[in-house]
């Protein structure tokens, strides 16, 4: 368990100072059969954060995709995409990585079908998504 985006305290595990063994973010499912799970989503460099969840990919190749019961993405040369739902209805931001080759250029932003276009692009591109319960919110991101 951990507080959500619009706590006090947001990403942090409830901690009782003396009384349990919780942790600050981020808390980590240290069993063995999660291993390969944590080990997955660190190799694709998907992390939560405070404002929500960033993808960070350490994978060694330029096409990967990723579908779990919240989160579905896909990474390649051309184009971002994928969905996100939500365990309750919150606001959160979507940070992705670009490729190298997007860096400081335009791209464009879609997010359930609203798109919008970024003249100078980062290293990263920063969506705002509504989630909720068995809800999909689609984004994608293209070079422009």
């Amino acid at each position: 368990m951990y507080l959500n985006a619009s706590s006090d305290r947001p990403g942090e595990a409830y901690v009782v100072p003396h009384e349990s063994g919780s942790q600050t973010w981020p808390v980590r499912i240290l069993f063995a059969h999660s291993e390969t799970l944590n080990s997955s989503l660190w190799m694709m460099g998907i992390e939560a954060t405070a404002e929500g969840i960033a993808v960070r990919p350490r994978l060694p190749f330029e096409r990967w995709s990723w579908s779990g019961s919240g989160l579905s993405l896909s990474y390649d040369e051309a184009r971002i995409q994928g969905s996100i739902s939500g365990a309750a209805p919150e606001l959160i931001t979507l940070e992705l990585q670009l490729p190298r080759d997007w860096h400081d250029g335009p791209i464009e932003i879609e997010v359930d079908g609203v798109r919008r276009k970024l003249e100078r692009a980062g290293s990263s591109a920063r969506l705002r998504v509504r989630v909720a319960p068995h809800q999909l919110t689609e984004f994608a991101v293209k070079k422009a």
